[in-house]
């Protein structure tokens, strides 16, 4: 596991704090491992989703063909 030697700061309401607090004790969590665990898969399924292209089988059917072919013969 990485050294944790980076530190971030949230203001947050009261209300908030109350809600986040409580779903980490639901879990056995501490608040820092609930924060931290949502954020990093929240983080992973973003970075994911733009770091990736997904195309429909219409889309990618022409593909590899043109990959293929030089680009001076277009």
């Amino acid at each position: 596991m990485p050294t944790k030697d980076h530190r971030r700061e949230l203001r947050l309401s009261s209300t908030d704090d109350d809600l986040i607090t409580e779903a980490a004790g639901l879990l056995s969590m501490t608040v820092s491992e609930f924060l931290l665990g949502r954020a990093v898969a929240d983080a992973e399924t973003i970075v994911d989703a733009h770091r990736s292209v997904r195309l429909q089988r219409a889309s990618y059917d022409p593909l590899p063909g043109r990959f293929s072919t030089p680009l001076l013969s277009r």
